[in-house]
């Protein structure tokens, strides 16, 4: 048997080693002896393990050639990586996630991610790691804290599972990719912010368009309404306007009217040679033009007056039934010249009101001259009073010509009137209900007026509260009550040469002492030898004025104890307040009424 040498493997392993494979097999099958057999095989498997280990250590040198290029790109990825445990702890990370995380490798190594989560982001991490163990995969944006304090990024996790493991709950280790999103976030913050500033500006636009519609709408609206009312406007100037020139031409009427039979009954005066009968027809008829005079011109003060705001009520408790009882005897005189019926019924006995007596008695009287002027002749006017303890009623009632429904809404309007034709010789100036309203309003009263219709008569209604009964209201005295008139020593002054002689002759008449002075150095001169009791001053003297003259006249010893009375054709409030101021006891306006100069004179002295 022979005997096969031992092969040398070393010589085999040369690069025809395949060659030498092949020419092992083929001197294994021409093999005699069992063991040259056995020497071949064994030789053919020394051949294959070498191949095979070659084989293996060319897939090792692959394999790591391929590690060494994904550790490559782990390391060199612009994303950050980390490997993380099941739980969640970092084993390993490249340097992006490194220096996204502000630590260094080795200090990530054992740190769980949830370590680096915002607090509000901790919930996000934790359902994180459990769907990534659930799913195989999760993906979610939380806040970490870095190099640069807390940033967004986004986590995108893949489940690593080893070859046997068929289940994504047996996960072996995870593979997280940390993005950072912060510029993502604040690009998508500036957006947000720029949205709701676009929508609030869009929000704050559509209410500013909003609004301005409805300003123009209102504006639209109000145009309208101020067109509408400046047609309303333009129709009352043209109204006012015309009433205005109807009222000066009535002027110029009614004071003509009384003018005309002054001068009328002057040339009887003087025609009648002496005669008495003629004399005191003229007189008569004189003083009662006089009365109409001052009546038309206290009218139209008072209306001045009231309109300024400066018209002057005395408020104290009033008989109602004297108030009636005074209108009665003022508007009689036009009552008796129509031929009037009157009647005079109070429902209701003692009622007392608090007012100004003379104020009611004007009111009321110019509301029996209205009825009488607006009467046929021979027509009916009826007055009464009642009270249902709260507040009292005046009803005058007429059988005259009534008024239409246009004239009875501005039937107190200054200037309005009804029929102005020549038939009403009384047809006056249009403001005697127009003081009516406002006197009673003053008291705190209303007024109105009803009326059926044309020719059908009117009625107006007085209302003012009720005062409780007082001891003595005011003009419950009669005329007879007052004592016979004291004589008097009386200084008048004034420039007016007929006034001043005038007066002082009507004076002299009712038995008083008089001195005269047409400027206010004589003035002194007479009261320093006259020492009069009683100085009635006119306020426009020439050079030194009634004020000043007042003051002067004060301070002579003769004259302290003297009542000064200033005459003078300015009735304004703050022309009493100022003659009262410049000493005066009294104030008349020209023409002086005799009634209040009687009361004046019959005053007690200082």
């Amino acid at each position: 048997m022979s005997v096969e040498p031992t092969p040398d493997f070393a010589a085999m392993a040369t690069p025809d080693l395949e060659m030498r494979l092949e020419l092992a097999k083929s001197r294994l099958a021409d093999a005699g002896s069992h063991r040259a057999h056995s020497f071949n095989e064994l030789s053919i498997y020394q051949i294959e393990l070498e191949l095979r280990r070659r084989a293996l250590e060319t897939s090792k040198l692959e394999i790591q050639d391929v590690r060494n290029r994904c550790v490559g790109l782990y390391d060199g990825a612009p994303i950050g990586y980390v490997t993380l445990g099941p739980t969640g702890v970092i084993r390993d990370a490249n340097v992006t996630a490194t220096t996204l995380l502000g630590k260094d490798r080795e200090r990530l190594t054992g740190w769980p991610l949830l370590a680096f989560a915002e607090a509000g982001s901790r919930d996000v991490v934790l359902a994180h790691l459990a769907a990534c163990r659930r799913d195989g995969r999760a993906t979610s944006e939380v806040k970490l804290r870095g190099s640069r304090g807390f940033v967004w990024v986004e986590l995108r996790s893949n489940g690593l599972r080893s070859s046997h493991v068929r289940s994504a709950s047996d996960t072996h280790e995870i593979l997280t990719a940390i993005i950072d999103i912060s510029d993502r976030k604040q690009t998508e913050h500036a957006l947000r912010v720029a949205r709701d500033e676009l929508e609030r500006r869009v929000r704050r636009r559509t209410m500013e368009l909003e609004q301005a519609n409805r300003q123009l709408v209102a504006s639209a609206e109000r145009g309208e309404r101020l067109e509408m009312e400046l047609r309303l406007r333009v129709d009352e100037m043209a109204r006012a306007d015309q009433n205005k020139d109807e009222f000066l031409a009535m002027l110029a009427h009614e004071l003509r009217n009384p003018l005309a039979p002054i001068q009328n009954a002057v040339e009887v005066l003087k025609l009648s040679r002496g005669k008495p009968d003629k004399g005191d027809w003229a007189r008569m008829i004189i003083a009662r033009q006089v009365v109409h005079l001052r009546r038309l011109v206290d009218d139209l003060l008072d209306l001045s007056r009231i309109t300024l705001g400066k018209f002057r009520i005395v408020s104290e408790p009033v008989d109602l039934a004297l108030v009636i009882e005074r209108a009665v005897e003022l508007a009689g005189a036009l009552i008796e010249s129509r031929r009037h019926r009157l009647a005079v019924r109070h429902i209701s006995s003692g009622v007392i009101v608090r007012g100004d007596a003379e104020r009611l008695t004007q009111a009321v009287a110019n509301l029996l001259n209205n009825a009488a002027k607006y009467t046929a002749d021979g027509g009916e006017i009826r007055v009464e009073t009642s009270s249902d303890g709260a507040l009292a009623t005046v009803r005058i009632v007429d059988s005259g010509e009534g008024m239409e429904p246009e004239l009875l809404q501005r039937a107190f309007d200054p200037f309005a009137q009804g029929d102005r034709s020549l038939a009403h010789a009384e047809g006056g100036l249009g403001i005697g209900l127009t003081l009516v309203r406002r006197i009673v309003e003053l008291h705190g009263g209303s007024v109105s007026a009803h009326s059926p219709g044309r020719g059908e008569g009117s009625t107006f209604e007085v209302r003012l509260p009720c005062n409780p009964p007082a001891a003595r209201p005011a003009g419950s005295a009669s005329r007879a009550d007052a004592g016979p008139g004291t004589r008097r020593r009386i200084l008048v002054v004034d420039d007016n040469v007929d006034a001043v002689e005038t007066l002082a002759e009507m004076l002299r008449l009712e038995g008083h002492e008089i001195r005269t002075a047409q400027d206010a150095e004589n003035a002194v001169m007479e009261a320093v030898e006259f020492h009069p009791d009683v100085a009635l001053l006119d306020i426009g003297l020439p050079g030194m004025d009634g004020y000043t003259l007042a003051d002067r006249l004060r301070a002579l010893p003769e004259m302290r104890n003297a009542v000064l009375v200033a005459v003078t054709g300015y009735g304004r409030s703050e022309d009493f307040a100022r003659s009262a101021a410049a000493g005066f006891d009294h104030h008349l306006v020209k023409p002086i009424d005799p009634s209040r100069l009687e009361a004046v004179l019959g005053s007690e002295h200082r």
